[in-house]
């Protein structure tokens, strides 16, 4: 099987190490079903999910500083019957939504959190970038990726 892949473009680089090399953002969001073991054996009662939440910013920060900024990312790794599936996806929040619609950075980095361009704001109220991207957890029949940052 073949890993399908939908791009969300990340078409800028950056000089700043926490945005280059291997901590350079990914736009793609990939679905593996099937990945190859390259070293010993995944335990066949082995049944579960691993997860990693992380910062992925999607467009060019205005300002950033701090390396826990930008759009949340998940990364899960599923494991089942002595195999294993990846599958990413960006954090939907209501800032993610705002800059996707807007095709670009809308709002500032930590230390000058300022909105860059408060009228692709739109009717959010909340002129902050939400963060989350500091974990996962299960709550009830859904997940909840989470922050913590926000000011308020």
């Amino acid at each position: 099987m073949t890993a399908q892949t939908r791009s969300l473009s990340i078409d800028w680089t950056s000089d700043n190490p926490h945005l280059s090399g291997n901590f350079a953002p990914i736009g793609a969001e990939i679905d593996a079903p099937e990945l190859t073991v390259i070293s010993g054996r995944i335990p066949e009662d082995l049944s579960g999910v691993y997860m990693r939440n992380g910062p992925n910013p999607r467009f060019r920060p205005a300002s950033y500083i701090y390396p826990l900024e930008g759009d949340g990312m998940v990364h899960a790794v599923f494991f089942d019957a002595g195999r294993a599936r990846y599958r990413n996806r960006f954090v939907r929040t209501r800032s993610f939504m705002v800059e996707d619609q807007a095709g670009h950075a809308v709002y500032g980095g930590i230390m000058d959190p300022t909105p860059l361009d408060p009228a692709a704001l739109g009717s959010v109220s909340d002129p902050f970038k939400q963060s989350a991207f500091i974990g996962v957890i299960q709550h009830g029949e859904r997940l909840l990726a989470l922050g913590e940052a926000e000011p308020a």
